[in-house]
């Protein structure tokens, strides 16, 4: 609840629902290069992966951040921001008790927007607040946190948007990033690596983030990849609240 970091790729879900908002579909083409340069800064994917032209769905399932850096210089100005806002990235503390939301400051160049775009430059979060995104995804409407009540706001996700983004996040679970983590039920989600300091490699956080059902979760552990370490615990956590064994981390199995 009080946790600041940056989302990484957790926030192409805010990106995609940018782009579907402005008329991209599922079909969009995007180029997948190794590197893209915006504003003399050269940007690349994990493990130096490309997949050349690809369409939106794959790139979001993929996690390609040079083609949704492409996504983003292809949008209204404001549309990231717009967004962000929709789901609840303005600041404010979502509970009553000491918390943190979500903090999407105004870029303030072209390279500023490219990092937003794949969950970087200045774009801070909560776990909470990443779990409040995951479950907008599955019931159409941004609540913001809360313990008993009712939520003091809320923001409804276009009814277009929803369906392809849905199928996005399915995606990542079936044949993405995550495809490689064996989940318990239908589960939705989307892979994150965000670096943090600088460093050669740089220091890294790993998130899952998704749903399942009626449950919205959130993973980050600082170290490594999503697919490696954090998508595992959340694979954990949904086998104990089928009730099923779970092992422990590190026994074998993923």
């Amino acid at each position: 609840m009080r946790g600041k970091y940056p989302p990484g790729s957790t926030f192409k879900i805010v990106t995609a629902t940018a782009a579907l908002m402005n008329g991209k579909t599922a079909n969009t083409p995007l180029d997948c290069t190794q590197t893209v340069s915006v504003g003399g800064r050269t940007f690349q994917n994990s493990e130096a992966e490309q997949f050349g032209p690809i369409p939106l769905r794959t790139a979001f399932a993929k996690s390609c951040n040079t083609a949704f850096i492409r996504l983003e210089e292809s949008l209204p100005a404001d549309a990231l921001e717009k967004a962000a806002q929709l789901y609840g990235f303005d600041g404010r503390a979502p509970l009553d008790i000491a918390s943190v939301g979500g903090s999407f400051p105004t870029p303030r160049d072209s390279v500023e927007s490219a990092s937003a775009s794949i969950g970087q430059a200045r774009i801070e979060v909560s776990p909470l607040q990443m779990a409040s995104v995951a479950a907008a995804v599955a019931s159409g409407t941004w609540r913001q946190p809360f313990v008993a009540g009712q939520p003091a706001r809320s923001n409804a996700v276009p009814p277009a948007v929803l369906p392809p983004l849905r199928d996005f996040m399915r995606a990542v679970v079936t044949e993405g990033t995550a495809a490689s983590v064996p989940m318990p039920g239908e589960v939705y989600g989307k892979i994150g690596t965000a670096e943090y300091a600088d460093g050669d490699p740089p220091p890294t956080h790993a998130w899952f983030v998704g749903y399942r059902g009626d449950v919205a979760f959130a993973v980050v552990e600082d170290g490594g990849f999503g697919a490696e370490t954090a998508a595992p615990v959340a694979a954990r956590f949904l086998t104990a609240l089928d009730g099923g064994a779970v092992a422990a981390p590190g026994s074998g199995g993923r």
